[in-house]
């Protein structure tokens, strides 16, 4: 199962569920959020497709079907987590659960820029928290040191703010 970690409102988020039934015919593949199923691919069935209203949730249907389904215009209460339930046909009906969770923030990024060999990236969700993804193209000790405000790194004795 692909979820995206964090996805900004407005995204259009595409979760996509694969399985192997090994040689068993596809009964239905079901999507939840939380406990509450939203979608549903019935390929015995006309149609093959079924959406259960769920508030905030916008599938697009013309998109999603087996493998995929495909949110349109995610809000902040779409954040949690997301289950893809696959069952297989007669006659094991064995069925297959994954779950995977989803952030909805605002998301901002800093232009990526590099400092002796690593490519720091700040995000930050609403002003609120900051996420750091530091790639380095080397080892490097990394001290993070942390405000009431203000997050400062310190590679090799030199302080990023």
């Amino acid at each position: 199962m692909t979820v995206p970690v964090a996805v900004s409102p407005g995204d259009t988020v595409t979760l996509h569920c694969s399985y192997d039934l090994e040689g068993d015919p596809l009964y239905t593949v079901k999507w939840y959020k939380g406990r509450q199923e939203f979608f549903r691919y019935v390929p015995k069935e006309l149609p093959h497709t079924r959406v259960f209203p769920l508030p905030g949730v916008n599938v697009d249907v013309s998109k999603s079907g087996a493998n995929q389904v495909v949110l349109l215009d995610v809000q902040l209460e779409l954040a949690g987590k997301y289950r893809c339930e696959v069952s297989a046909d007669a006659p094991t009906f064995h069925t297959e659960v994954v779950v995977s969770h989803m952030h909805v923030a605002f998301l901002e990024s800093l232009e990526p820029f590099t400092i002796a060999g690593c490519v720091p990236t700040l995000t930050g969700f609403g002003g609120r928290t900051a996420m750091l993804h530091l790639c380095c193209e080397r080892a490097y000790e990394l001290e993070f040191i942390s405000g009431s405000s203000a997050l400062g790194i310190r590679i090799q004795d030199r302080l990023l703010v």
